[in-house]
């Protein structure tokens, strides 16, 4: 990797954010945290239904409950990252050009909201899915690239980027496999 700077300008959709929120959903510990939560919060249903209740409580009805407890889980938390991805969308600036340029020492942005350069030290990880390549921040937020409107070549060299500044924080899909 050289340690040329990698320019990208970019135009985001709103497609982008909804991919972009999903596939942070699924590649982070919310998803799993949500699953966990819900499984003790059934537990100590089921188990409170048992104490309280002098009838008992069947296996194939603490299942059923079980279930539908984890179909309201499920609704809410894709709820909950659709509404985010509709939040993000509608922000100032959202869907206006911004200008990316990757250095081995820095992020710099320039958008018509502002600019800004950040050092790789604020930076947690980055990965992809089919439409978008995600830069995650320490505090959460993320950088969104849709892939299309980036070249192969330049895809190429970001990511190397990425994979020497992050290390195996960086997650992509093998080299040569189809953008």
């Amino acid at each position: 990797m050289s340690g040329e700077a990698i320019h990208i300008e970019i135009t985001r959709d709103r497609r982008d954010y909804v991919s972009a929120a999903f596939a942070n959903l699924f590649t982070g510990p919310s998803l799993l945290l949500a699953v966990a939560a819900g499984i003790v919060l059934m537990a100590l249903i089921e188990t409170a239904g048992a104490l309280l209740v002098v009838k008992s409580v069947t296996l194939t009805s603490a299942l059923g409950a079980g279930l539908l407890f984890m179909l309201f889980l499920a609704v809410v938390c894709f709820g909950v990252t659709w509404l985010s991805a509709f939040a993000s969308w509608r922000l100032p600036g959202a869907l206006s050009p911004i200008a990316y340029t990757f250095t081995p020492d820095a992020i710099e942005v320039r958008a018509s909201a502002g600019e800004s350069k950040l050092n790789w030290s604020n930076w947690r990880s980055a990965f992809e899915n089919q439409r978008v390549l995600i830069i995650r921040h320490q505090l959460g937020h993320i950088y969104i690239l849709p892939r299309r409107q980036i070249d192969v070549d330049a895809q190429a060299r970001l990511k190397a980027l990425l994979r020497a500044v992050l290390g195996a924080r960086a997650r992509f899909r093998a080299t040569g496999e189809a953008t």
